[in-house]
């Protein structure tokens, strides 16, 4: 769901204004001389966004709002297209693409497990399991921590290698 989702909001037409925004905050976030505090970004932005899917009944919510706006922003950043690049894609073609790459896999994963813990701890607070749920979601955030760490150095090492110039 959370794929179609992002998939769908990928087709939504966006400004190049919005897409030049967002192009130039991912370029200051982004420092190719160091890999490791790019990595370290990557999975520090992308843990966080986990934990707002994993909180009980709303965490879901979150999730797929934070999908939506990741779709829509990939068509942002293909509405914009750089000055003399002369390549021009759609947003369905950039996901698709991203889609190749490990990191998105990753990524998606952790997500879909945090919505999921979220639905699962919302209900044993209801039931009164939470204090056995609690446990499991501590062992599901360090899972999904390693996934996220894992995703956030090889979105890095790809960034670092596809701009790094001879």
């Amino acid at each position: 769901m959370a794929i179609a989702l992002t998939f769908i909001a990928s087709t939504l037409p966006a400004t190049s204004s919005y897409g030049r925004e967002i192009s130039e905050e991912l370029n200051s976030s982004v420092n190719v001389s160091d890999p490791f505090d790019t990595a370290t970004g990557i999975a520090g932005h992308n843990l966080i966004l986990s934990m707002l899917m994993g909180i009980p009944f709303v965490g879901v919510i979150i999730g797929l709002a934070i999908m939506g706006n990741t779709g829509y922003a990939i068509s942002a950043l293909t509405s914009f297209q750089a000055p003399g690049s002369g390549i021009k894609i759609t947003g369905p073609v950039a996901f698709s693409t991203l889609a190749l790459l490990p990191f998105f896999w990753l990524e998606f994963i952790s997500y879909s497990i945090m919505m999921t813990q979220s639905i699962t701890l919302g209900y044993s607070l209801i039931r009164g399991g939470a204090r056995e749920e609690g446990k499991r979601t501590l062992m599901t955030l360090g899972i999904v921590t390693l996934l996220l760490v894992v995703g956030g150095f090889i979105e890095a090492l790809i960034i670092y290698l596809t701009s790094s110039s001879p």
